[in-house]
């Protein structure tokens, strides 16, 4: 059958992907892929956490300029109060 002559079939590699695309990595991007592998997980979900919450936070601030002084500082209370 047709449909099962397709599953037989390996998939490309996804650098073999890549090529046939076009894709090419920047040197920063595989820079930043470097910087992903290996050390500790959890501490690499706090700082993504972290830089998030700095990040949205003054946005937060200048959206809601009218509230933004009653907003506490505390980073759980804050997150509540947004």
């Amino acid at each position: 059958a047709e449909g099962s002559a397709g599953m037989e079939e390996a998939a490309p590699a996804p650098a073999d992907e890549a090529r046939s695309t076009g894709y090419e990595p920047s040197s920063l991007s595989l820079q930043v892929r470097g910087m992903r592998t290996g050390g500790d997980a959890q501490a690499r979900i706090q700082d993504n956490m972290l830089l998030a919450f700095k990040t949205l936070m003054p946005r937060l601030d200048a959206v809601y300029a009218s509230r933004s002084a009653a907003a506490p500082d505390g980073f759980e209370e804050r997150i509540n109060f947004w």
